[in-house]
């Protein structure tokens, strides 16, 4: 009698699978692609945020300047001297007589553009008899990145509202509105394209004098 084989089972028990070199490769890819993307996008974000916020500063400037030079306009005079009112009058420069702080002086303020920038002169009358010293002059920067010179326009008495403005050179005695215009763009902001206001103002002591 044949002594009996007893088979053992022997069951292997393997460990989990292990990730190979490629596949590591091929997430560490995708995530650096996902980070990328979400890197791209927040870029993005960050840069239109701060080309809003550049137009916003833009536009703003140009409003406060707006606001300042109307009633300076409105209230042009003679000056201390016994200068007319409007002392020049181009297209992209304006000088004239205006007791701008209603401190009782007239001052003489002057408007003009350098090169791309916006700025305006204001100089007080001094000594006896009272004089305009160009060495007493304060200039500041009113707006940067102006693109279009034609910033000033003048209307004489004839203007209802849908003529022209009087042709260069004009005649400072027939002036009675200023119509200012400012046009920006600032390079950093190139893609939102340029931002321009327009107002105008009637100089109130020259409708029935001079």
């Amino acid at each position: 009698m044949k002594p009996r084989l007893h088979s053992k089972s022997y069951i292997l028990y393997s460990s989990p699978r292990g990730y190979s070199i490629i596949e590591i490769v091929i997430a560490i890819g995708i995530l650096m692609s996902l980070i990328g993307v979400i890197a791209f996008f927040t870029q993005d974000i960050v840069f239109l945020g701060d080309v809003f916020e550049e137009r916003i500063t833009g536009q703003q400037n140009i409003t406060r300047t707006l606001h300042v030079i109307v009633p300076e306009i409105r209230s042009i005079t003679q000056s201390a001297a016994g200068d007319y009112p409007v002392a020049l009058a181009t297209e992209s420069a304006l000088t004239f007589y205006s007791d701008i702080d209603k401190d009782g002086a007239i001052e003489k303020v002057r408007y003009f553009l350098e090169n791309t920038t916006f700025k305006k002169g204001t100089l007080k009358p001094t000594g006896v008899p009272l004089e305009y010293n160009p060495a007493n002059e304060i200039v500041k920067t009113e707006i940067e990145n102006v693109i279009d010179d034609e910033i000033f326009l003048y209307y004489n008495n004839g203007y209802t509202g849908v003529e022209g403005p009087m042709p260069f050179p004009v005649k400072l005695i027939d002036i009675r509105i200023i119509g200012v215009k400012l046009t920006t763009n600032d390079p950093r902001t190139i893609e939102v394209g340029p931002v321009t206001f327009k107002t105008q103002a009637i100089i109130r002591n020259l409708r029935d004098n001079f």
